[in-house]
């Protein structure tokens, strides 16, 4: 792993990688299976089955004022992505996609921004639906990468502080103890 990156452009990597391998005249989606409008001809499907934060995960706040930025960073995230070919010949099509994602030369993007943990074997679901064969098959990739997300930190200008018939008012970037 060689940088930060959200959970949206790893998805985006992943996808760029399997449009590369995906089968003939295919297309790839982002979805499960039943939540998206399934394509005409063969087509990889694939999504986020698993994140996992870390406990800890380093917060920082940017030097820039205003706006003050707060990003949460978690480090050696495993992401598990399901991928599923779905059409043709599902199988093969399954196996050469799980090998393909082994060469360094067709995924490079996604490497600069992920380590590859694993890839899992193909699994053959095919099946009789309707009285059509229904080729199928899936597999899981498992990557670790340093996931952050960053919004706007809320801050106080002034804080008045009304305590034992006294008001104390102290703003931001002046110390109220005029040290």
């Amino acid at each position: 792993m060689s940088t930060v990156t959200t959970l949206d452009a790893l998805t985006r990597a992943v996808s760029r990688v399997l449009q590369t391998i995906r089968p003939a005249s295919g297309a790839v989606v982002v979805g499960r299976v039943g939540e998206v409008a399934a394509p005409a001809v063969p087509y990889i499907l694939f999504s986020i089955e698993s994140v996992t934060p870390q406990a800890s995960p380093v917060v920082s706040y940017s030097d820039e004022d205003p706006p003050v930025t707060q990003t949460v960073t978690a480090t050696a995230v495993p992401i598990v992505f399901l991928v599923e070919v779905i059409g043709g010949a599902a199988m093969g099509d399954a196996f050469r996609a799980a090998l393909a994602l082994r060469v360094s030369q067709r995924s490079f993007d996604l490497w600069a921004i992920a380590g590859l943990m694993d890839i899992t074997a193909p699994t053959n679901l095919s099946a009789l639906e309707v009285g059509t064969m229904r080729q199928r098959a899936q597999f899981r990739l498992a990557l670790s990468a340093a996931l952050d997300y960053s919004i706007g930190a809320e801050t106080i200008e002034h804080l008045t502080i009304v305590a034992n018939g006294e008001t104390v008012t102290v703003s931001k970037g002046v110390n109220p103890h005029g040290c």
